[in-house]
């Protein structure tokens, strides 16, 4: 008698699933964290009114940029995350930046291409660069540059693999 059979495995990997977004919605409330700002600024995208909210842990930026936590060695030097929320605490779209000195664990995960981002000579013109904050390096000439085809999610990484900027950005609960 069989007892896994694979509509088990299709039920449990669901369950595991469903599971894991709980949890990241969970971790995602910026209200929850103490070095988040909210600010009065109510925006304004089709018809409805978002508020944006924006987190300076790098922590949770990390975490939300790669999906995966800060390794021992990685050194965050500046972080932010944007959110805009509807009037029902939904996040209508979201943009992170991150600058960083890469431990080699780190290094290591990003050369195996997890985000299948495609190597660049320049910046893709896509990239909307105003608006990037102030410490985001608009210049990458000294840089190995991935990016994706529209532009938004940006990795690149010094030629001497000790800094790293990466940004990206999206609707919703694309990240």
């Amino acid at each position: 008698m069989r007892l896994w059979t694979s509509k088990n495995t299709l039920l449990a990997v669901s369950a595991f699933a469903l599971a894991g977004l709980a949890l990241w919605l969970d971790t995602s409330d910026p209200k929850s964290l103490p070095e988040t700002l909210s600010s009065q600024q109510t925006l304004e995208a089709g018809e409805l009114p978002l508020t944006q909210t924006t987190s300076l842990d790098p922590e949770l930026v990390f975490s939300k940029a790669f999906w995966r936590r800060i390794q021992e060695g990685d050194k965050v030097a500046h972080a932010e995350r944007r959110e805009w929320m509807d009037t029902g605490s939904r996040i209508a779209k979201w943009q992170w930046f991150i600058e960083f000195e890469p431990s080699a664990d780190t290094l290591a995960w990003l050369a195996t291409n997890p985000f299948t981002l495609a190597p660049q000579s320049a910046l893709n013109a896509n990239a909307k660069v105003e608006d990037w904050p102030r410490w985001f390096s608009h210049e990458f000439a000294n840089h190995d540059l991935y990016q994706n085809a529209n532009g938004r999610h940006l990795i690149a990484i010094s030629l001497d693999e000790k800094s790293i900027y990466a940004t990206d950005s999206g609707g919703g609960l694309d990240n």
